[in-house]
């Protein structure tokens, strides 16, 4: 029993200061690194100021999962150095990954979008969005979802992050044509339009609105611009606040409407 205790205590010794246990140590030292390298780039391209704190609830889960994976790495690669065939084991985590990755792939497609989002910061909560024929805001974005609230009738909207790229950002640009007959001269029509441009801005929900100047020519009027920015989601509001403005003003000016006067343009892009 002695002996076989000493020859024990020898062969640990030597297997101490044998170059496979430095490989071994050198293994786990840089699996450690990569993790918490891969911990500090995560976090450190997460901008909560940006509103992404709903995202942070989701970063342990992503993770466990990327720690369990270079767990498993550094594991085989331990067991490969000190002559163990790993082969077999490779092959059965394989198959394993293979079902794995069809029963969840929607949801790493989810997560992965997510952190394309972040990354990009395509929108953010607060944030106005068109999905399919849905205006709403962002009220709520994790890894797997993001939640909207339609403006119109604030009904709540899950979409998978897979799908997010139907989505579209609205900006808050907001143009508005003023249709005027030919017969009003042009001087005055400036300054009608400056005045009105002026009116609207007096809304709460315009940051501001200028008189850009003439915007096209048609056999029945002519079109002059006013370039407003508002609330993303208060634009119909703003629409409707501009077109009483602009029928007083009219009226107190004799000018007959021409048909559609005012309207709302495609909304530009960001």
């Amino acid at each position: 029993m002695k002996e076989y205790i000493e020859n024990m205590l020898i062969s640990v010794k030597n297997y101490f200061l044998s170059p496979q246990f430095w490989l071994c140590i050198i293994a786990v030292a840089l699996a450690i690194l990569l993790y918490v390298w891969i911990n500090r780039s995560i976090r450190k391209n997460l901008n909560k100021k940006d509103d992404y704190d709903q995202t942070l609830k989701g970063i342990p889960l992503v993770l466990n999962i990327i720690k369990y994976i270079i767990l498993t790495l550094c594991i085989l690669f331990v067991l490969e150095i000190n002559g163990i065939n790993v082969t077999a084991i490779i092959s059965g985590l394989g198959i394993l990954g293979i079902i794995v990755g069809f029963a969840l792939q929607d949801e790493l497609q989810d997560v992965i979008m997510g952190f394309a989002i972040m990354r990009g910061h395509f929108f953010k909560v607060g944030d106005i969005v068109r999905y399919g024929d849905i205006e709403g805001a962002v009220i709520k974005f994790d890894l797997k979802r993001t939640v909207l609230e339609d403006i119109h009738n604030k009904d709540k909207v899950i979409i998978c992050n897979r799908n997010i790229s139907e989505i579209t950002l609205i900006s808050e640009n907001l143009d508005i044509q003023v249709r005027a007959p030919y017969d009003v001269p042009a001087e005055r029509m400036r300054n009608i339009c400056t005045r009105i441009a002026e009116e609207v801005s007096k809304s709460g929900y315009v940051r501001s609105c200028v008189f850009e100047g003439t915007d096209g020519f048609t056999d029945q009027y002519i079109i002059y611009n006013l370039d407003t920015r508002c609330e993303k989601d208060k634009k119909d509001d703003v629409l409707v606040f501009a077109y009483g403005i602009i029928q007083d003003v009219f009226d107190e000016e004799n000018i007959t409407l021409p048909a559609f006067s005012v309207e709302l343009k495609k909304e530009k892009q960001k």
